[in-house]
C-alpha cells in the first residue's frame, strides 16, 4: 500500500515481525530467552531515545510472547498519570490482560491490594473522602489532622506492623496468582511511556514495582528513554544534585538498548517505502536538466543525515514531508530535491533561520555560512574531497536566493572578477572557486537560473497544513 509515512500496521499474530524492515526480531528472541532463564522475576529497561522505534518493537515483541504462550500485560503509564493511585491502575491492567485467570486467586490479590490502598491513604485523602460524604466545615479539617498527628506513638507502631503484614500478604497472593496464571512461564508486564509522566506519578510507579511487585514469576519491561526518566526523578526531588541514573539503578536489574540501524540502510528503507525513485525518475529521465535528480538526492540525503543527531522518527518525518511536497510538482518541473530537503529541515527544525530566508533578511555571506553549517560533511571520510552534490546544492541555494532577492544573477557578486569572488567567500563556501564557476555556467546555460527560491518556499508552505506524527 502506498503511504507517505510509516504507520502502525495491524500486527500479524502469526508472524508479528513480518513488517519490521530493521530486522529486529532477533533481539526479541534473545530477550525472550533471558526471561525464560530467570523466572524468579526482574526488571528490565528497554532504553532508547524517543523516536528510535521502541513502541514498534515492543508491540511486536508482546504479540510474539503471546504466540509463545506467555501471559502479557501492557500498561501505558502516561495514559494513567492523572490517576490518584498507580497501584490501582496497574492491578486493573493485570485483571484485564491476563487470560483465563483463576478467579479465586485473582480475588485474593484484589482483596489484599485493597488493604494496601486504603491503609496507605494519607490524611488529606481521608479529609477529601469525608468531605465527599457530606462533612462540612473547617472543624472537620482540624479534627482529622489532629486525629492523624495526635495518635499515641504505640498506635503508629502497631499500624506500621499491620501495614507490613498487609504488603506481605499482597505479595504472597500476587506470587500465587502469577504461578497459577503463567502456565510455567513468567508473566511479562510492559510499562510504557513512564518517562513522559509527571514526575510524581513516574516515581510512584517505580516504587510500586520495586516494593509490591518484586515477586517470583513476574518480569517487568520498562520501555523508556532513561535520560528523560532521570530528569523526572530530579524533578520529583526538586534538585539537579540528585543523580537520576544512580537512583534508577535501585529499580532496574537489566538494561538493553535496541541497536540503531546503519543510517544508510534505514534511509534506503524510507527511500523505497516513500517511492522517491518513482517521483524522481520515470519520464523525468528524458529531460536533461532533471535526469540526475534521483542520483543526487539519494547521495545528498545520506550525507545530510550523517551530520544530524536525529532519531529515526525525525528522519522519517522529514522525508515524508519532502515526499508530499513533491506531489505538488508536475513531471517536467524542477524539484531540486536536495535543496528542498534542506528547506524542509529548516522549516521543521530551525524555524528562525527559515523565517529569515523567507523574509529576505540574510545577505549572501550569511546564507552561505548557514548552508555550510547545515551541510558540513565529515570530510575525513572522503579524504578531504567535497562530494559534488554538496557543491551543486550550494549553487542551487545561492542562485535561487539571488533570484528571490530580485537580482537575477546580474548584480553585486556576479560583477566581481573570479579572484575577488573566491577571496570574499573563501571561508564561507565549501569551494568558492567551484561555486563561482557553477554560477557563471548557470547564468548562460541552465533554464532553472531564472527560478526563485520562492518557487520552492511556496510549495513547502502550501503543504504545511498536513502534519506528521
Amino acid at each position: 500500500m502506498k503511504t507517505l509515512r510509516s504507520i502502525e500496521n495491524k500486527i500479524n499474530p502469526e508472524n508479528p515481525f513480518e513488517d519490521c524492515k530493521l530486522e529486529r526480531e532477533k533481539y526479541a528472541d534473545n530477550l525472550t530467552r533471558i526471561i525464560e532463564n530467570y523466572p524468579s522475576g526482574f526488571v528490565m529497561a528497554l532504553n532508547n531515545r524517543w523516536g528510535d522505534g521502541k513502541t514498534f518493537f515492543v508491540n511486536r515483541w508482546r504479540q510474539k510472547l503471546k504466540k509463545e504462550g506467555f501471559q502479557v500485560v501492557y500498561y501505558n503509564a502516561w495514559e494513567d498519570d492523572y490517576s490518584e493511585n498507580a497501584l490501582v491502575s496497574i492491578v486493573s491492567e493485570i485483571t484485564e490482560d491476563i487470560e483465563n485467570p483463576d478467579k479465586k486467586l485473582l480475588d485474593n490479590v484484589l482483596e489484599k491490594g485493597t488493604g494496601i490502598f486504603v491503609k496507605s491513604l494519607p490524611a488529606m485523602f481521608k479529609i477529601a473522602a469525608k468531605k465527599l460524604l457530606g462533612n462540612e466545615g473547617f472543624e472537620d479539617l482540624a479534627s482529622l489532622l489532629g486525629e492523624e498527628m495526635g495518635k499515641p506513638f504505640q498506635n503508629l507502631i502497631d499500624e506500621y506492623k499491620k501495614q507490613k503484614e498487609t504488603v506481605k500478604g499482597f505479595k504472597i497472593a500476587l506470587q500465587e496468582f502469577a504461578l497459577s496464571s503463567g502456565n510455567g512461564k513468567p508473566i511479562v508486564v510492559f510499562i510504557d511511556e513512564i518517562d513522559r509522566c509527571k514526575p510524581t506519578f513516574a516515581v510512584e510507579v517505580l516504587e510500586i514495582v520495586k516494593h509490591l511487585f518484586s515477586v517470583n514469576n513476574i518480569v517487568f519491561v520498562l520501555s523508556v528513554d532513561k535520560e528523560q526518566l532521570a530528569n523526572s526523578v530530579r524533578g520529583f526531588y526538586g534538585s539537579d544534585n540528585i543523580d537520576g541514573n544512580e537512583y534508577l539503578k535501585r529499580f532496574i536489574d537489566l538494561e538493553f538498548s535496541l541497536p540503531i540501524p546503519k543510517l544508510k540502510s534505514f534511509i534506503s528503507i524510507i527511500y523505497k517505502e516513500l517511492e522517491f525513485e518513482k517521483a524522481l525518475k520515470g519520464q523525468r529521465m528524458n529531460i536533461p536538466d532533471l535526469q540526475h535528480d534521483n542520483e543526487y538526492f539519494e547521495t545528498f540525503t545520506n550525507l545530510f543525515f550523517e551530520e544530524k543527531n536525529l532519531n529515526l522518527r525525525q528522519i522519517n518525518r522529514l522525508m515524508s514531508q519532502v515526499r508530499i511536497v513533491m506531489y505538488l510538482f508536475n513531471i517536467n518541473q524542477y524539484m531540486l530535491p536536495s535543496l528542498l530537503l534542506l528547506l524542509v529541515y529548516l522549516k521543521v527544525e530551525k524555524e528562525e533561520e527559515y523565517r529569515k530566508i523567507r523574509n529576505k533578511v540574510f545577505d549572501y555571506s550569511e546564507l552561505l555560512a548557514l548552508n555550510k553549517k547545515l551541510t558540513v560533511v565529515k570530510l575525513n571520510l572522503y579524504q578531504g574531497k567535497i562530494p559534488n552534490i554538496i557543491n551543486v546544492n550550494e549553487w542551487y541555494f545561492y542562485s535561487l536566493y539571488a533570484n528571490y532577492l530580485g537580482e537575477r544573477l546580474y548584480y553585486n557578486d556576479f560583477e566581481m572578477e573570479k579572484e575577488q569572488f573566491v577571496k570574499k567567500y573563501k571561508d564561507l563556501s565549501f569551494d568558492s572557486e567551484r561555486l563561482y564557476e557553477l554560477l557563471k555556467m548557470s547564468n548562460n546555460r541552465f533554464r532553472f537560473s531564472q527560478l526563485s527560491l520562492e518557487y520552492l518556499l511556496d510549495k513547502i508552505e502550501l503543504s504545511q497544513t498536513i502534519s506528521f506524527d
